[in-house]
């Protein structure tokens, strides 16, 4: 896909937030290997929008830096006139979208390197902010009139895409106040992730087809664990959790995906219909359900690589006293006619002994699959750097994924207009009624297990550990 021959019209990306962490870890990075492999238009301009003040030098700097420890693939082979390129298209508005005369000011920088770029009027809007200004941002873009009046507009927003199901009513009217909703982008990175692009691959298998149910298929697991706390997100994290910052997304995508029935064709309205049939189908928990099948962690100090870590408590801009979790594990069913009894356990949490991206799926005995020749009992997919292939291990399929940067991948559709990989309103709908009941059966009664940093009791999360769950921390 080359944006360069987008019409020529090029596009204006403004990118709100554009100091923050997000920013510089997968944002920059991103747009630069999109730059770097010549898929990002030549008549392309970039807004960060911040609200540190910032001198150009400053501005740079900071861009460097990104790329210095963000961009594995080019770390410490950057040439000087290749980083003076890509800062060409650049250009930092320190602005409070309220302040009126800011908003002029920011129109005058999109007026200027729209100019100096010959771009005619698309636009995308980055929301790369905390979700609490959400509402805010997107009323004031409309106040500032920073829309254009010819080609295209079209917005991304970060999850979490609200709070709970009301608040995510309240921000979708407020964005289909100012955007229709084929300009809205609700991005999930994780879809554009290698491991999500396999999945896609064997689901695409007729073979794997065959078995792919509740007669052959034993157990699932998902694991999304990371080694890292919460760095510098305290004060979003605090206010967020696991639940909703991994779970209500990335987790329930997943699941959506490995499990929904195979697709005959790529029309992505029938896709996106699909995801919501599987969502639908997630089994309702009651109450006592949910505190028999979903539990919590927060973690603890500890020492780690001779490293005493802080507990999360003790994190920048987290409350002494929070009730926040940093782990959630779970047995979830899939209640349809292809996975009645199979369970799908989750786990996902912060500060854990190494970070593991991986699907497992366990068959209740062997198959024989052709193509490799070879029984197996276990399909699994992982996540890590290194070499990408298919391994046997005894009786398991290893699919290897490397890492990929799939912030550029999203962001190479968002410009192409290409919505298949983006989470539909009625997928948040239906994954935050599901995630809901969950929030509302903790406030009830609150049960908190605390782990130290750098646990390795976590290994894989099953029906033992569940139905005992005392026993797992």
């Amino acid at each position: 896909m080359d944006l360069n021959d987008n019409g020529n019209n090029g596009q204006l990306i403004i990118l709100f937030g554009g100091t923050g962490d997000l920013a510089k870890r997968k944002l920059i990075p991103a747009l630069f290997e999109l730059f770097d492999s010549n898929i990002l238009s030549n008549n392309s301009g970039i807004i960060c929008v911040g609200r540190k003040k910032l001198s150009e030098n400053q501005f740079y700097d900071l861009i460097r830096n990104s790329l210095d420890s963000h961009y594995e693939c080019r770390k410490g082979t950057m040439t000087k006139e290749l980083f003076s390129r890509f800062i060409h298209h650049f250009s930092y508005k320190s602005a409070n979208l309220e302040d009126e005369e800011d908003c002029r000011k920011l129109t005058d920088v999109i007026g200027g390197l729209e100019g100096k770029f010959n771009i005619k009027g698309n636009r995308l809007f980055y929301l790369s902010i905390p979700p609490s200004l959400f509402k805010t941002a997107v009323k004031s873009l409309k106040k500032c009139n920073l829309l254009s009046l010819s080609g295209w507009n079209r917005i991304v927003v970060e999850k979490p895409f609200g709070y709970d199901t009301s608040s995510a009513k309240e921000l979708n009217n407020e964005l289909q106040n100012v955007f229709k909703d084929k300009d809205i982008y609700r991005i999930d990175h994780f879809l554009n992730k290698n491991i999500v692009n396999k999945v896609h691959e064997i689901r695409s298998m007729p073979q794997f087809d065959y078995y792919w149910n509740n007669n052959y298929i034993e157990k699932i697991y998902i694991n999304l664990s990371e080694s890292l706390g919460v760095d510098d997100r305290g004060e979003y994290f605090d206010s967020s959790g696991t639940l909703r910052d991994m779970v209500q997304n990335h987790i329930l995508q997943i699941i959506t995906i490995l499990m929904m029935n195979r697709m005959s064709s790529n029309d992505p309205t029938t896709y996106k219909e699909a995801k919501v049939k599987l969502l639908k189908s997630i089994r309702a928990y009651s109450k006592e359900d949910i505190h028999h099948n979903i539990i919590r962690g927060q973690y603890l100090g500890g020492l780690v690589d001779g490293n005493f870590l802080s507990a999360y408590k003790n994190e920048k801009d987290v409350r002494k006293d929070s009730k926040t979790e940093t782990f959630v594990a779970g047995k979830l069913f899939i209640d349809n006619q292809r996975w009645m009894g199979v369970p799908v356990f989750i786990q996902t949490g912060k500060r854990l002994k190494e970070k593991v991206t991986s699907i497992e799926i366990s068959f209740k005995k062997e198959i024989y699959f052709t193509k490799y020749n070879h029984y197996f009992t276990k399909i699994r997919l992982s996540e890590s750097p290194g070499q990408e292939g298919v391994v046997i291990d005894e009786d398991s399929l290893v699919y290897k994924t490397v890492p990929n940067n799939a912030y550029a991948v999203s962001l190479m559709e968002v410009l192409d207009g290409d919505k298949t990989n983006f989470v539909s309103w009625e997928e948040i709908i239906e994954s935050w009624n599901f995630i809901d009941k969950i929030i509302s059966a903790w406030e009830t009664d609150y049960k908190m297990y605390y782990y130290s940093s750098g646990t390795d009791r976590f290994e894989k999360i099953d029906n033992q550990n569940i139905k005992n769950n005392h026993s797992m921390i």
